[in-house]
């Protein structure tokens, strides 16, 4: 049976194929992700389908090694990175990346990677190779009330120097691709869009019996009106509790409010509005909940909402569209 190793970060990965790309999956250090880890997980499940003669080396820590699902495929391995444990996200966050500008060149040399494709905006600084990165949107940019001042200070320092250092841009929207030309002042034809798609199993059919399973685990009852995005000021939710409130408040509606997705800098304004209004019962908050319980949640929801101010593509609405909401 054809399958791949998993190496650690000591050993030196031997080949016979003649184009190696490095795949920089250390930001899921982190934890959960929403939509970078959406994207990252989907490729991976297609890229080393394409061409058989290019080698994929998926860099990545121990946390997650094993969860990628390319033990299939004998043209993909994963590299363990041993990113040290640490107590709170903000000192992950900075410890990821001193392994990432410090550490990473080192193994990317030592799998004789040509290529290092970054997915989550930001790659190794001078690299000695070639790098690819996915700069997702420029909100940094574009709406810097939404982010801490040295949050912001660092993350934008950080994707200027990745955005000098990358031989090429990918994003996934029309857009996008126009604000990173005026932001960075990047050639057009350095910058490649390749959009978003939802995934096929949000097309399949979920039976009866399965959706009224996930739905009840997560204490929703039907009919219920649906809202997928991190907790974050940007996504507007606190509009959408808003508007919910007003059609509860003139009897327009008994269907429940869910929002479902990562518990973030917003989350707590979010529930204190709900209990405000009276209405602790009829709005569910899940938190992250898993990707194989997402089409069920859809497939079951009356109504899908995004009432988002800014989106670099939005994947939400294809994924309500896929499952006919």
């Amino acid at each position: 049976m054809m399958r791949t190793s998993v190496v650690s970060d000591e050993r030196e990965a031997s080949c016979a194929t003649s184009r190696r790309i490095g795949v920089n999956g250390l930001f899921l250090a982190l934890g959960k992700m929403a939509g970078m880890e959406t994207y990252l997980r989907s490729l991976l499940r297609e890229m080393p389908l394409l061409d058989p003669g290019i080698a994929y080396s998926l860099f990545t820590e121990r946390n997650n090694a094993g969860s990628f699902g390319i033990a299939a495929y004998p043209n993909a391995r994963e590299v363990v990175c041993r990113i040290p444990p640490v107590a709170n996200r903000r000192a992950m966050w900075a410890t990821r990346l001193a392994y990432e500008y410090a550490r990473l060149p080192a193994q990317a040399r030592r799998q004789k990677i040509d290529v290092l494709f970054s997915p989550a905006f930001i790659g190794p600084a001078r690299p000695q190779y070639a790098s690819v990165i996915t700069i997702h949107d420029t909100q940094h940019e574009d709406c810097p009330e939404n982010f801490g001042s040295l949050d912001r200070a660092l993350f934008t320092r950080l994707i200027r120097q990745s955005v000098r250092s990358a031989s090429h841009i990918l994003t996934v929207s029309e857009y996008t691709k126009r604000r990173i030309e005026a932001v960075y002042g990047v050639p057009s034809e350095r910058i490649a869009v390749a959009y978003e798609a939802a995934d096929p199993a949000y097309a399949a059919p979920v039976a009866a019996e399965e959706v009224a399973r996930v739905v009840g685990a997560y204490g929703i009852r039907a009919p219920y009106i649906l809202a997928v995005a991190t907790l974050l000021p940007h996504k507007n939710l606190d509009t959408l509790i808003a508007a919910y409130t007003a059609l509860r408040q003139h009897g327009a509606t008994h269907a429940q409010l869910v929002l479902v997705g990562l518990r973030s800098v917003a989350a707590a304004s979010l529930e204190e509005k709900v209990r405000a209004a009276g209405l602790g019962g009829e709005v569910v908050v899940t938190g992250w909940v898993p990707d194989a319980d997402l089409p069920a949640l859809y497939q079951g929801a009356a109504v899908f909402a995004l009432p988002s101010r800014y989106e670099g593509f939005g994947l939400p609405v294809l994924e309500a569209m896929a499952s006919g909401v």
